[in-house]
């Protein structure tokens, strides 16, 4: 209906501006045609009609709606051009518009990547306390029975000094003394030998220095350290949960990987770092402590040989910034002398 309404309008229109040319146009030629006819005469003749006075005004009516017509074009011109300058401005209106939607679409889009990166963060630090939360859960409900020497006094005579003696007890241990019994207390067999002192006799009479192959195979060859699997899967499944993030920068990383590192005891730092030598846990976890510095509270006297520390990158020790060349190269050197002993 709006396109038939429109042609129809559009057809009046010309029908109406061509008869006002023909009106304009014969109204002008009789009066040009009355006016010379009045006005002027022939030569030698005032009775005397011309008949090309009626050709010559017609020319006349010819010439003035050219001129007309001309000025018509210049007046178009000049509405054409102040049309296209509003026109301009329009476009810079819109342009200028345009321009502040797109910065408004940006802010937007911003605030919605911020807000989307909060509730990332958000569920990371939910889950990421939850796993925390678990894990000193694993390490209050470690329980199982040690056995020890524990030394007692025996009288000889009433008269003589008492004699201490040691005997082999059961001994409940729980939580965070595990790592302690285990490492310096427990009786462990390897072979068909029983060590007291826990894992660091073992290491000290049977794997001196250590090696890899063969520290591998006394570890994973030991029943108690095994009550341990459970809490070095969770530590490094945390760890690595952090370590794959990808809405956290890599100082942000570090960030939340101390506050793990800053629950560690003396003794858990030991047992994570012999731990993670053998092959029961794979090369995952030993990469994991060298990008993390894990190792950075480790008590070296609390190791069988200090000299087992170069077993590991001085990254599980030292931040970056602090690993010089002349470190790596006295790392190293130290390293090639522990080897040889």
């Amino acid at each position: 209906m709006g396109n038939i309404k429109k042609s129809d309008s559009l057809v009046r229109i010309v029908v109406i501006s061509i008869i006002i040319c023909l009106v304009i146009w014969s109204g002008g030629l009789f009066l040009t045609h009355w006016f010379a006819n009045t006005f002027f005469t022939s030569l030698g003749n005032e009775s005397i009609n011309n008949p090309a006075l009626l050709g010559d005004s017609s020319g006349v009516v010819n010439a003035l709606i050219s001129a007309f017509a001309f000025a018509g074009v210049i007046v178009a011109i000049i509405m054409q051009r102040s049309e296209l300058r509003l026109q301009r401005e329009d476009l810079e209106l819109q342009r200028e518009e345009l321009k502040n939607t797109t910065k408004e679409l940006s802010l937007q889009r911003e605030e919605f990547e911020i807000q989307n990166k909060t509730l990332q963060l958000q569920r990371f630090e939910n889950t990421f306390f939850h796993m925390m939360s678990l894990q000193q859960e694993l390490i209050n409900n470690l329980h199982f029975t040690c056995t020890v020497f524990a030394p007692y006094e025996k009288e000889v005579s009433f008269y003589a000094e008492p004699v201490v003696r040691e005997e082999i007890i059961d001994k409940e241990i729980e939580g965070r003394e595990s790592f302690y019994f285990l490492y310096e207390k427990a009786i462990l067999s390897f072979g068909n030998n029983q060590y007291r002192d826990g894992l660091k006799n073992i290491i000290y009479c049977v794997v001196k220095p250590v090696t890899d192959t063969y520290f591998s195979d006394l570890y994973c060859n030991l029943k108690e350290p095994k009550l341990l699997d459970h809490y070095f899967r969770h530590l490094f499944s945390i760890i690595a949960f952090v370590d794959t993030q990808s809405i956290l920068e890599e100082n942000e990383k570090g960030i939340y990987v101390n506050m793990i590192r800053n629950t560690f005891s003396p003794y858990e730092s030991v047992w994570i770092f012999y731990n993670s030598l053998s092959n029961s846990r794979g090369l995952g976890d030993k990469a994991l402590i060298e990008k993390y510095r894990l190792l950075s509270t480790l008590r070296e006297e609390l190791l069988v040989n200090r000299g087992h520390k170069y077993n590991y990158h001085p990254s599980a020790y030292l931040e970056k910034v602090r690993l010089t060349e002349d470190i790596i190269l006295k790392w190293q050197k130290g390293k090639e002398e522990y080897r040889l002993d």
